[in-house]
């Protein structure tokens, strides 16, 4: 009877250890950046009764958000919110809840989770919190709501303040080149759309090859008929044109995503310079 209750009592005790064990394994391929192993093993203690949780399933949650799983973080921050009493870790499921919604770019969704959020948690971390209101009211083409958010993360560097300013006053890059101002140049002379688009190369390619179908077309109907030019060659210069217009709004659009992504990289190296400086301060 004494061996069956050691031998009981031992195998809980181990039980528990593989448990702590796994754990401990986990939470160091995480830190090793391997977080498809360190979520095998989160997964596998999970389902011990002892460990469900809150700290846990933040873990899933954030091995899942640093393999680009967006819907399965967010279900696990959800259940952390639901069930968590420590109130770090509460205020940072939410924010990395709200990021999920920023990296499928759901902006609007975004922006209602952070009306939610707690003014005492707004006034904690408050720099995280205005960090996201920035990037989602960028990423809602809102740019002077997002400046005024970005702004108040720096507020105490007027130098960094002033370059924030100095980006944003940049309408060229936040707003050209229009689409569908390229599209309409595009319309009336294929090529012209790409030119205003800063595509030369593809501009040129469009001009000599419309071009060359006009000229085509020209001397087919000089040497048979006008009906023999727009039979033959009016196919394929309707073919060329049309796949010209839709090229030209792809490039504008491309062009000024990347304009503005320069924006926002560099107001983020702006705000980070100045968090940097103030910490050696």
């Amino acid at each position: 009877m004494i061996i069956t209750f050691i031998s009981i009592n031992s195998g809980l005790l181990s039980g528990q250890y593989t448990a702590d064990s796994a754990l401990s394994f986990a939470d160091q391929q995480y830190l090793r950046g391997n977080y498809s192993l360190a979520l095998k093993e989160y997964q596998r203690v999970s389902f011990h009764d002892n460990f469900s949780d809150a700290y846990l399933l933040f873990k899933i949650g954030d091995c899942y958000l640093n393999q680009g799983d967006w819907t399965h973080a967010r279900y696990y921050y959800d259940q952390v919110i639901r069930i968590t009493h420590d109130d770090s870790l509460l205020v940072n499921a939410e924010i990395r809840n709200i990021s999920t919604r920023i990296q499928e770019e759901a902006y609007k969704r975004a922006l209602i989770n952070l009306y939610s959020v707690h003014d005492t948690v707004y006034r904690q971390y408050n720099d995280e919190i205005n960090l996201l209101f920035g990037i989602t009211h960028f990423g809602l083409t809102e740019f002077d709501t997002s400046r005024y958010y970005f702004k108040k993360i720096v507020e105490t560097d007027s130098l960094a303040c002033a370059k924030i300013d100095s980006l944003f006053s940049l309408k060229k890059m936040l707003y050209k080149p229009n689409p569908n101002l390229a599209y309409a140049l595009s319309l009336v002379i294929p090529g012209l759309g790409q030119l205003y688009a800063g595509d030369v190369p593809d501009a040129l390619n469009s001009f000599i090859l419309s071009g060359s179908l006009v000229g085509l077309s020209v001397f087919v109907a000089y040497q048979y008929t006008l009906l023999d030019a727009i039979l033959s060659i009016l196919p394929w210069y309707q073919r060329y044109y049309m796949g010209g217009l839709e090229n030209t709004n792809e490039i504008a659009e491309k062009k000024r995503q990347e304009r503005r992504s320069s924006i926002y990289r560099a107001t983020l190296d702006i705000i980070r310079e100045s968090k940097n400086k103030q910490e050696t301060l």
